[in-house]
């Protein structure tokens, strides 16, 4: 599956919940694996180590074989990649590349991922993979507000009319922006 979106749509969070979801619902199960790769992280120790000390970073290649050896085992094996864009073009369409290849030597395999709306990127996973735009609705905007009040400073939070002020103030900041570059200059 695919889910592309917009920046703070909730890509990484939705990732998190994949990612705690399969590992609560596979925990006991010896013969299934999970693995999670945010780009830009190397999620495997012994890589790790070997770079550490040259200040370098696995590439694509060591870190798939590292996975071939490790889930070569496993009866099934889920594979998240959060934040594709944050890759590099070159580096994330080599791994999608070699991904592609790799889940069709291996059926067991089900890959998960998020990026933003990147046009070679799209391509590259809209021929295998179900998409699934993540996008903000208005009902999580107020879930997120509602969680967040406690946020503001004590004096907003104790004076209503302080908040409502705050809230009045911000909606007429956005009031005749047409585009999100405005909103920030």
């Amino acid at each position: 599956m695919f889910c592309p979106g917009i920046p703070g749509a909730g890509k990484t969070i939705l990732s998190s919940v994949v990612i705690d979801e399969l590992e609560a619902r596979y925990c006991g199960d010896p013969q299934i694996g999970v693995a999670q790769l945010l780009c830009g992280l190397s999620p495997l120790p012994i890589l790790y180590d070997k770079h550490e000390a040259k200040g370098t970073r696995p590439t694509i290649a060591e870190l798939l074989l590292a996975l071939s050896c490790i889930t070569s085992s496993l009866r099934r094996w889920f594979l998240v990649l959060d934040a594709l864009d944050e890759c590099g073009l070159t580096d994330t369409l080599r791994l999608l590349d070699i991904l592609s290849s790799f889940r069709t030597s291996d059926s067991n395999m089900s890959l998960f991922a998020t990026s933003r709306f990147i046009p070679e990127i799209m391509t590259k996973l809209h021929t295998d993979a179900v998409v699934k735009e993540i996008r903000g609705l208005k009902s999580d905007i107020t879930k997120y507000l509602e969680a967040n009040m406690d946020e503001l400073p004590l004096f907003v939070t104790r004076k209503p009319d302080l908040l409502f002020l705050l809230a009045r103030l911000s909606l007429s900041s956005l009031k005749g922006r047409s585009i999100a570059r405005d909103i920030r200059s």
